[in-house]
């Protein structure tokens, strides 16, 4: 068994958006105004090419299970030369 963790590519989208999605509908929380709607999940790549961002891909066996990410969000809270952002969920298949 071969765990690996490495940060996105851009031929990922398509496999990240269907394991969110697929994640959220199994939850229950497959609702507009949430990731499950939003147009970026189809593009996370481009999204997280953002200074201070990153996502990372979760593969066993070279099977990709799911996602987690950093991204910098404004109007969290955080005092001055504190880096405030968003962790973006470990999402993935069983």
């Amino acid at each position: 068994m071969s765990l690996k963790i490495r940060e996105i590519k851009p031929e990922d989208n398509q496999k990240i958006a269907s394991i969110i999605r697929t994640s959220l509908k199994e939850f229950g929380v497959d609702k507009p105004g949430t990731v499950y709607t939003d147009p970026t999940t189809d593009s996370l790549f481009e999204l997280f090419q953002n200074q201070k961002s990153i996502y990372f891909i979760a593969e066993l066996n070279g099977e990709m299970l799911g996602g987690c990410g950093l991204f910098p969000t404004k109007g969290l809270p955080g005092e001055s030369g504190h880096f405030a952002c968003d962790l973006w969920m470990l999402l993935e298949l069983n």
